[in-house]
């Protein structure tokens, strides 16, 4: 049950940079703001509930690029100090998108 819920949220993750990343991928930045003009205006008709999930999922993509930068860190790919450093930014980006109530993955400089 525990490789299924992951699995999921992988693939959640996966799809919203697909959905996020696609149109810089092609070349077409234009669209691409006009994307995240549109997601970021659809965020702000969620409800807080909707946005909890939402949350909550990222939450749990947190967790999982954790335990990833923990096993590098156990097999020597990374020392414990740029472990513990690239943990804390994670953390605290991900602290400041709900603190924030933002959308996640969607903080970019204005345009």
């Amino acid at each position: 049950m525990e490789t299924k819920k992951a699995l999921a949220i992988i693939v959640a993750a996966a799809m919203m940079i697909v959905i996020c990343s696609g149109a810089v991928l092609a070349g077409d930045n234009k669209n691409f703001k006009e994307q995240r003009d549109k997601m970021v205006q659809q965020w702000g008709t969620l409800n807080d509930s909707q946005k909890s999930e939402i949350y909550l999922i990222c939450d749990e993509q947190i967790k999982l690029r954790i335990k990833m930068i923990d096993k590098y860190a156990e097999l020597g790919m990374i020392d414990k100090d740029a472990a513990k450093t690239m943990k804390d930014k994670i953390t605290a980006k991900n602290d400041e998108t709900k603190k924030a109530k933002e959308l996640p993955g969607m903080r970019w400089k204005k345009d």
